[in-house]
Formats: C-alpha cells, structure tokens, sequence
C-alpha cells in the first residue's frame, strides 16, 4: 500500500502538469496553419527531404541509443 505522501505527491505533480492543459488552445500545436503550405502540391522526394546534417543527427541518435542500451 501506498504512503498518503507519496500518494499527495502523485496527485499534486498530476495537477501540476495537466494545468497547461487547459489554456492551451487548437492552434498552438499546428505549424502549418502559420506558414505557406500547398495541400494539393505533390510531396517532396527524399532528396530534397533528406541532407547531410539529417543524416548526422540520424547516426548521432543511434549512437547514443547503442550507448543507452549498454
């Protein structure tokens, strides 16, 4: 069974990170809403998509992810 404490500490830190919950509005997660996009234009290629810096982040994240895992 759980210590009332820790039982206020889960229920306060639950509180605390669902309150921006609710100021947030519809808009603020949509970036494409902001900027110039082109719903009826056809996608990009991977060439035009992928660069070397994405690339590296890609090899640098894996690193790290083997690192993690040993």
């Amino acid at each position: 069974m759980r210590s009332p404490s820790r039982m206020w500490s889960l229920v306060a830190s639950t509180l605390i990170m669902g309150l921006p919950l609710l100021w947030s509005s519809e808009a603020s997660a949509h970036v494409k809403w902001f900027c110039a996009y082109n719903v009826a234009g056809a996608p990009q290629g991977l060439e035009n998509v992928l660069c070397a810096d994405f690339e590296w982040l890609v090899a640098v994240a894996l690193v790290c992810l083997m690192f993690g895992c040993l």
